[in-house]
């Protein structure tokens, strides 16, 4: 069942990246569906790999999700820096 919202807060999160103005902000919600959408890697990682090793894999399967939200976060963080300075990032 947790796998259900994974799916759905990366699609929702997609979903809001389409509707954003400024570049690094949509940037930060397509990492953030990225990153939600690879949260998924450990539901398969059983079915791919052997399950007796499956469980020491969860740190290594989480690292690509872990990856996307620092860059989602890097990104909103340009976002908000360049809207400190005056520098709107539109695409215009």
């Amino acid at each position: 069942m947790l796998y259900l919202a994974w799916v759905t807060l990366g699609t929702v999160f997609y979903a809001l990246s389409k509707r954003c103005k400024g570049k690094n902000a949509r940037a930060f919600f397509t990492w953030g569906a990225a990153g939600f959408w690879m949260l998924l890697l450990p539901a398969i990682a059983p079915v791919v790999f052997s399950p007796i090793l499956a469980p020491w894999m969860w740190p290594l399967l989480l690292l690509p999700a872990l990856c996307c939200f620092i860059a989602g976060v890097s990104a909103i963080i340009n976002e908000m820096r360049a809207q400190q300075r005056g520098e709107y990032t539109d695409a215009a």
